[in-house]
């Protein structure tokens, strides 16, 4: 048998991974892995009908390429390779195997380019609360203003988390996650949380390493008129997806669609977020009916902020099956971007039409329900969630954990 022959399909790619017990982070919108461990484990990939490896011999580079040094061999010669790296930095690997056959390929030469890399990142952000305080016209605006300061080589883009809580609580709630680091976030207690209260400011970077810094000196008054809040019924419902006729896919289409969206599918769960919209779209001109393949390339559109597109996209998703749930998820998702609540919150509501006894849904229509300024009908939803949870579940500890957090005034 010729040697091409015996390692089709044998080394792909190196695939990164972190050792035991360490993070793994995928480092922003640069594609590479990022990990807060020196030692790395890479994933190599061997076809089922290899002949059996004799030697596997890894090398790597700390100028992309440039040059290459030779880290060693991986004893076993079975997956996965092992990797200390000397220090921090940006690390790209190339791995030679060989069999009796001969080797998947030379050594890499001066310019070659890694088959993967990864992020050595070992330092938290520099981080500085310069403090919380609330606006002069609190009593009106009900403002509380955030400022902070944070360096780091690698943050993310929305690497900052706000966290807040009482002095008879043990736990943190929960404000508001990724966040961009502006240094300043303007925060709207909700009316019910009175007196002394602290936040606490999380800055994470892309290889998980965080610096958190609390803020003690606070203290929320009541609002000037504790008048009850009434909720408000939903002014707007999302606009029915417009029903068009979608004729199905020539039979000989149907099998070159399916194999686009598994190519897709493929740069998806490795963050290669263009690459995998543009094989949706492919598949989508094969074969228009694949609500599946809409829904992931919405997905990807809401993940990049491009929320009017993402929205249109669960619409043609929704036109081809209305019930389509992780659809009408991301559609409500995407108008909670846009700031139309109202529109997320019916969004949801339509979900309860085939599930009614989702705990999520109602979880998340509390949460919209808390920022329309409705903490009665935020308790009701947490509360409908909390009863049909399962005993032990996370849904049920994160419902009771908001029925804990704000205790509507009567």
């Amino acid at each position: 048998m010729a040697t091409s022959t015996l390692w089709h399909g044998c080394l792909l790619s190196a695939l990164l991974s972190a050792a035991a017990g360490a993070d793994l982070a995928r480092g922003g919108s640069t594609g590479h892995a990022a990990v807060r461990t020196q030692f790395v484990e890479l994933q190599y990939r061997i076809a089922p009908d290899t002949i059996p490896l004799i030697k596997v011999d890894l090398w790597y580079t700390t100028d992309d390429g440039r040059s290459w040094w030779h880290y060693g061999p991986d004893a076993d010669c079975t997956p996965p390779a092992a990797f200390r790296a000397p220090g921090e930095g940006l690390y790209g690997f190339y791995i030679v195997a060989a069999n009796r056959a001969g080797c998947s390929s030379g050594p890499p030469q001066p310019g070659m380019p890694p088959q993967s890399r990864c992020l050595v990142d070992l330092t938290p952000p520099v981080v500085q609360l310069h403090g919380a305080s609330k606006d002069t016209n609190f009593e009106t605006t009900r403002v509380v203003r955030l400022k902070w300061s944070a360096y780091d080589a690698h943050l993310t883009p929305k690497p900052v988390t706000v966290y807040c809580q009482r002095p008879d609580q043990s736990t943190w709630q929960l404000v508001e996650s990724a966040l961009p680091n502006s240094g300043h976030y303007e925060w709207h207690p909700p009316p019910e949380l009175t007196g002394p209260v602290s936040l606490k400011l999380s800055v994470s970077d892309a290889a998980g390493n965080m610096t958190e810094h609390v803020w003690s000196h606070l203290t929320i008054d009541p609002p000037a008129a504790a008048a009850p809040v009434t909720p408000q019924p939903v002014a707007r419902t999302p606009p029915e997806p417009r029903k068009e006729p979608v004729e199905p896919p020539d039979a000989d289409l149907a099998e070159p669609a399916r194999r686009k969206v598994d190519l897709a599918t493929w740069h998806l769960v490795r963050g290669e977020f263009d690459v995998a919209a543009e094989r949706f779209r492919e598949a989508l001109q094969l074969d228009p009916t694949l609500a599946d393949a809409r829904n992931d390339l919405a997905g990807i559109l809401y993940k990049q902020e491009r929320y009017d597109l993402a929205l249109s996209e669960y619409q043609r998703a929704l036109a081809l099956d209305p019930a389509h749930r992780q659809a009408l998820k991301g559609m409500a998702m995407t108008y909670m971007q846009r700031h139309e609540p109202d529109l997320a919150q019916a969004a949801l509501q339509r979900m309860l039409l085939t599930t009614p006894d989702d705990p999520e849904v109602w979880l998340n229509l509390g949460d919209l329900a808390l920022k329309m300024n409705q903490p009665s009908r935020a308790r009701t939803c947490w509360e409908k969630a909390a009863q049909l949870s399962s005993p032990e579940s996370s849904m049920l500890t994160r419902a009771r954990q908001r029925l804990e957090a704000y205790v509507v005034q009567r």
